[in-house]
């Protein structure tokens, strides 16, 4: 049977990873309760999105956070200016995120200890 993602942080930053990049190679976006509700925990309960966008970050890869967005604004939460969002979201849509190996929770693990975030 194959591994199963644990429930843990680290299990939800690779599952909002994977997510990410499924919207992002469809060029669509989800919102925080759609993300949430495939995580199963609450929309604001999202730190781990922080460090999604530190992994991109640290990989040198568009900042996949872009691709969550509130569902009455269309807009990131971080950052609701219409014409970054939309720069951003496009770098993420551009990039070959399919030539990458996804993060494993162990790498999340590992990219925390050396986080400046």
């Amino acid at each position: 049977m194959p591994d199963k993602l644990p429930d843990s942080r680290e299990g939800r930053m690779v599952k909002s990873y994977l997510i990410l990049i499924a919207a992002a190679t469809r060029r669509q976006t989800i919102t925080y309760g759609d993300l949430g509700h495939h995580l199963g925990v609450a929309p604001v309960a999202t730190p781990h999105l922080n460090d999604v966008a530190n992994f991109c970050l640290q990989k040198g890869h568009p900042d996949l956070t872009f691709l969550v967005v509130n569902s009455e604004t269309g807009l990131t939460g971080s950052n609701p200016d219409p014409k970054t969002d939309l720069r951003r979201r496009e770098e993420v849509y551009r990039h070959e995120w399919l030539d990458y190996a996804p993060p494993s929770p162990a790498d999340w693990i590992s990219l925390q200890g050396s986080s400046s975030i």
